[in-house]
C-alpha cells in the first residue's frame, strides 16, 4: 500500500496550491504521487477526490458510504508510492501542518506531527519549512518514506479494514483464487482479478 502523509491546516487556495506543489516536486524525483482532497461544495464523507500525479486524469468518485483511509487506499491507490490527504487529519499517520501567519495550530500535541511549514520562526521541534522551501520539505518526505516498497499481490479487506498477509499468505490466496477462477469460462484472462464478497 502506498505511503501516506497527512497535511494539515485552515484550508483554502494556499493549502491546495501547498499540495500541489510538493506534489509535483516529488513526482519530478520520480515518485508516484497521489493527492486526495474532498470534493468541492460536497460532504467529506460522500466524495473524495484522487488526483494522480503523472496521469492524465483526476478520479473524482462519489463514494457509497464513508471509508477509513486504510479501506480508500488500498481500493484505489495500491500503485503508488505516497499519497499526500488533506481530509484524514485524525489518522494515524505522519503528518505535515501548514500553518499561514495568524492560524491557530491545528495539531499541537499530536504524535504524528513530522513537521510545520509556516513563514513564522518558532522551535525546531518539529522542524519547520517556509512555503518557498517546496526543495526542502520534498526531501524531508521524501527521507520518511520506506524503501523498497512493492504493491502487494493480494489485497484482502474486511469489514472495510485491511488485513495484513505475508508475501507466503499473498502466493497461496492469490494461487488458489487463479485456479479456483481459471476453470470457469473466461476466467483465464491475464490480468488483475477483482472478487467482491458480500
Amino acid at each position: 500500500m502506498a505511503a501516506i502523509l497527512c497535511l494539515a491546516g485552515p484550508g483554502g487556495r494556499p493549502q491546495r496550491e501547498l499540495t500541489n506543489r510538493l506534489a509535483g516536486e516529488l513526482q519530478s524525483q520520480g515518485l508516484r504521487v497521489g493527492i486526495m482532497v474532498s470534493g468541492q461544495d460536497q460532504p467529506e464523507d460522500s466524495v473524495a477526490e484522487l488526483a494522480l500525479s503523472g496521469r492524465s486524469m483526476v478520479l473524482k468518485r462519489r463514494l457509497p458510504r464513508a471509508m477509513d483511509l486504510e479501506e480508500l487506499a488500498a481500493l484505489y491507490l495500491d500503485d503508488l508510492d505516497l499519497v499526500i490527504t488533506e481530509i484524514h487529519h485524525q489518522a494515524k499517520r505522519p503528518k505535515i501542518e501548514y500553518r499561514p501567519a495568524g492560524a491557530d495550530p491545528v495539531l499541537d500535541g499530536d504524535p504524528g506531527l513530522r513537521a510545520i511549514v509556516s513563514e513564522q520562526a518558532g522551535p525546531d521541534d518539529p522542524p519547520r519549512f517556509s512555503p518557498d522551501d517546496i526543495v526542502g520539505l520534498a526531501e524531508f518526505v521524501r527521507q520518511g518514506l520506506p524503501a523498497g516498497r512493492k504493491p502487494a499481490k493480494v489485497r484482502m479487506l474486511v469489514g472495510g479494514r485491511r488485513v495484513p498477509a505475508k508475501g507466503f499468505i499473498q502466493d497461496l490466496v492469490a494461487g488458489t483464487m487463479r485456479a479456483l477462477v481459471g476453470s470457469l469460462k473466461g476466467g483465464d484472462r491475464p490480468g488483475p482479478m477483482i472478487i467482491f464478497i458480500e
